[in-house]
């Protein structure tokens, strides 16, 4: 929980500067940037849950980390980060949607990219999957955190 908390104030700065931006050259600030602290906390909220999962596994699986970079590389490509869905051709386009990080970024490509809702359906596939990944991950990490001593 640790590291995710230290980068939300590296991310709030960039979203601050985008912010002031959009602000200087549009003279106004879109209605959907009111969206960012929901997105944010459901953001967090996510990825928590799946640090909750992950730091029991790095105790048994030292290489764990190293793992992680590569499958992080990797789904880079698998998410509609730096490319629009409607570029990707039809046969791999299912797999964007198994990905639970592409509705992450289609809501921010929403209120981002857009300025409207345009992915309305990924708004609570995106928020229904933070609030999960949470308590699975929680409930996870408190089942097996006990065992962890053993192994260390």
């Amino acid at each position: 929980m640790k590291a995710v908390l230290a980068s939300v104030p590296g991310q709030v700065i960039g979203t601050t500067v985008l912010a002031i931006y959009v602000l200087v050259q549009y003279g106004t600030l879109p209605v959907h940037f009111a969206l960012l602290p929901v997105l944010m906390l459901f953001q967090v909220m996510g990825i928590i849950g799946v640090c909750f999962v992950l730091a029991p596994m790095g105790a048994y699986f030292r290489d764990l980390k190293d793992i992680v970079q590569i499958l992080c590389s990797i789904a880079l490509f698998l998410t509609p980060v730096i490319y629009l869905p409607q570029q990707v051709p039809s046969f791999f386009q299912p797999i964007l949607y198994l990905n639970p990080f592409s509705y992450m970024v289609w809501c921010y490509q929403d209120v981002f990219f857009y300025g409207r809702i345009e992915h309305a359906w990924a708004w609570p596939v995106f928020m229904g999957g933070s609030v999960l990944s949470l308590a699975l991950g929680y409930r996870t990490f408190t089942h097996v955190k006990n065992l962890i001593g053993n192994v260390l």
